[in-house]
């Protein structure tokens, strides 16, 4: 995107994640924060109501996109945040062309990263974050919360 190139061409480097940072939870903090310290800027991109619903389920997203994009631009670590119009990590970096991508490396993510290796020929440097997804999650959340009711 013109955005991204004219930061990368003030010698900027933009880190780009993506999510659908539905529940905020501790994980999303952490991985995000990581991420920041890739570069000099963090870009978010998060998929539309109607792409969760389809991915994740009828009864998702929680919270509404605008919700979603509010909360995560109100973090001091992130720089811009954007709807994502196409759920395929790939449509997203041929589009913004960020200087990184950030993911977190965990066996749920395994079927995602063997999509996204064609970045590179773009010169899309990709990195792994290690974490351990199995304390946080939003959709451990939703279903704690719900077992509540």
């Amino acid at each position: 995107s013109e955005v991204t190139q004219n930061l990368k061409d003030q010698g900027k480097r933009v880190v780009l994640v993506s999510g659908v940072f539905d529940v905020i939870h501790p994980g999303h903090i952490e991985f995000l924060s990581e991420a920041r310290k890739i570069g000099d800027m963090l870009a978010v991109t998060v998929p539309t109501d109607e792409q969760t619903q389809t991915h994740k389920g009828a009864d998702r997203p929680i919270v509404s996109l605008a919700d979603r994009l509010r909360t995560l631009s109100s973090l001091e670590f992130v720089s811009f945040v954007f709807p994502q119009n196409s759920w395929y990590t790939m449509d997203v970096l041929s589009l913004l062309r960020p200087t990184a991508y950030v993911y977190i490396a965990s066996p749920e993510n395994d079927h995602m990263i063997s999509r996204i290796q064609p970045a590179k020929n773009l010169g899309i440097e990709l990195h792994g974050i290690s974490m351990d997804t199995s304390r946080f999650s939003s959709t451990k959340l939703i279903t704690l919360i719900e077992k509540l009711k």
